[in-house]
C-alpha cells in the first residue's frame, strides 16, 4: 500500500507539474512571469533541473512552463512551505514585486542557508541595500543589464552579453574586420595592446578558433569575439573598422552647437545606394 501510494503520488505530481520527491539539487524559480519563465528555459537547456513557484494556478506561462516539462508548485515564495521540500541548490526571486523578492530572499537565507540566492530588482536603491544585506547572493536588475547591451548593440557590433564586476561594465562583443581596418594583418597580441580587449576567439571560413595565440594574425573579412572592459568597446570599434569609411554630414542652419564634420557608417551589404539621398 505504501509503495502503490508513492507510486501513484509520483505519477499524479508529474501529470500536474509537481515537484517529484526525488528531485534534489535543483534551481527553483519564484515568480514566472515573462523573465521567470526565461530563466526557467535557460536552467532547464543548461541541464539542471528546475522548479517553478507560482501563485496563481491558472497563469498561462505557468501552464506554458508545465508543456516544456518545469515542474511547478503554486505556492508563495515568502512562506517556508512553498520551498520546504525543494532542496534547492539556487533560488532565483523574479516576481515583479521588489518587496516580495526581498522578503523571499531573507526567509531563503535564514530557512535554507545553504541555497544560493539571485533577486530579481527594479528600484536601485532598493537593489543596493539587499545587496548588502545579502553579500553572498547576487541582486540583479533587468533594467541594468539590458540597457548597456541595447546601447552597445547601437554603436555595430553585436553584443553577446555583458557583466558588472566592482562597479565596472564588461562587455562580450563580436564585430567583422572591414577591408582597410587596422587590425587587419596585426596579431592577436597587438589587438590587446590596451589592455581593455582581450579575444576570446576568431572565425575564419565558417570555423571559430577559441582562445587564439599571441602571435596569430587577424585577416580582413574575420570575425572577432572579444571581452572590452571600460573603453575596450572603442578600442575594438577603432581596430576593426575602416577609418576611410566616413559620410559628410551637413551642419543644419541655425543650429546651437555644430554638427560633427563626419560620422563613421557601415556600407550595408550590398553597398551604398546610387540616390545621394
Amino acid at each position: 500500500a505504501l509503495f502503490t501510494d508513492a507510486l501513484v503520488s509520483e505519477r499524479l505530481n508529474r501529470a500536474l507539474g509537481g515537484v517529484p520527491r526525488s528531485v534534489r539539487g535543483h534551481v527553483v524559480v519564484c515568480g514566472l512571469g515573462a523573465v521567470g519563465l526565461r530563466v526557467a528555459e535557460r536552467v532547464l537547456a543548461a541541464g539542471l533541473p528546475v522548479t517553478a513557484v507560482q501563485l496563481d494556478p491558472d497563469d498561462a506561462l505557468l501552464l506554458s512552463a508545465r508543456r516544456q516539462g518545469i515542474a511547478a508548485v503554486n505556492g508563495d515564495a515568502r512562506f517556508p512551505s512553498s520551498l520546504r521540500e525543494a532542496r534547492a541548490r539556487a533560488v532565483v526571486l523574479a516576481t515583479r514585486d521588489d518587496l516580495t523578492n526581498l522578503e523571499a530572499g531573507l526567509m531563503v537565507r535564514r530557512e535554507f542557508p545553504q541555497a544560493r540566492i539571485v533577486l530579481r530588482m527594479y528600484d536601485q536603491e532598493l537593489a543596493h541595500q539587499a545587496a548588502a544585506l545579502m553579500p553572498d547572493g547576487a541582486v540583479l536588475s533587468t533594467a541594468d543589464l539590458a540597457a548597456p547591451a541595447f546601447a552597445f548593440a547601437a554603436l555595430g557590433p553585436r553584443v553577446h552579453g555583458t557583466l558588472e564586476h566592482e562597479d565596472r561594465l564588461y562587455v562580450v562583443a563580436e564585430t567583422a574586420v572591414q577591408t582597410g581596418a587596422v587590425a587587419a594583418g596585426k596579431p592577436v597580441s597587438g589587438m590587446e595592446e590596451s589592455g581593455r580587449v582581450r579575444l576570446l576567439g576568431v572565425e575564419r571560413g565558417g570555423r571559430v578558433h577559441w582562445r587564439p595565440p599571441p602571435d596569430v594574425q587577424i585577416a580582413a573579412a574575420d570575425v572577432v569575439v572579444a571581452l572590452t572592459a571600460p573603453g575596450g568597446l572603442d578600442d575594438l570599434l577603432a581596430l576593426t573598422r575602416d577609418p576611410t569609411n566616413r559620410v559628410e554630414r551637413v551642419e543644419p542652419a541655425g543650429a546651437a552647437e555644430p554638427y560633427p564634420s563626419t560620422i563613421e557608417l557601415d556600407p550595408p551589404p550590398g553597398g551604398w545606394l546610387d540616390d545621394p539621398e
